[in-house]
């Protein structure tokens, strides 16, 4: 009976173990994102490319949240080097920067239109 009793323990003691160290390591891993890719990267005006100026969305992201049109949409981002979030309404709103160029970001949550942005300052 005491031998049950052992291994029980044992296997609580290592599940705790797994689950202490995979909490650690993706609060270090996300740690280092925030680091390596600070949010100020993408801090600018962002234009909507290859549409007519007056047509094109304007979205400006800065420390104090993200406006587009002029108007505030959201005060939070979420960025890690290659994917911005950040919600418009009800809806999330997803962009990828390729090949490490902050310069350029692709709306990615719309499943037929997906513009391009620039960064124009």
């Amino acid at each position: 009976m005491k031998r049950r009793g052992g291994t029980f323990f044992f296997l609580i003691g290592a599940g705790a173990s797994l689950f202490l160290s995979i909490t650690l390591g993706t609060a270090l891993y996300s740690k280092y994102q925030q680091v390596a890719y600070p949010p100020s990267l993408i801090y600018g005006t962002w234009v909507e490319y290859d549409v007519a100026p007056y047509l094109a969305e304007q979205i400006v992201i800065n420390q104090t949240g993200v406006a587009v049109n002029g108007g505030v949409v959201d005060t939070q981002i979420s960025f890690d080097g290659e994917t911005l979030r950040y919600q418009h309404g009800a809806q999330e709103r997803v962009f990828h920067f390729y090949y490490h160029n902050w310069n350029e970001m692709k709306l990615a949550s719309e499943a037929l239109y997906q513009p391009v942005y620039v960064k124009s300052r």
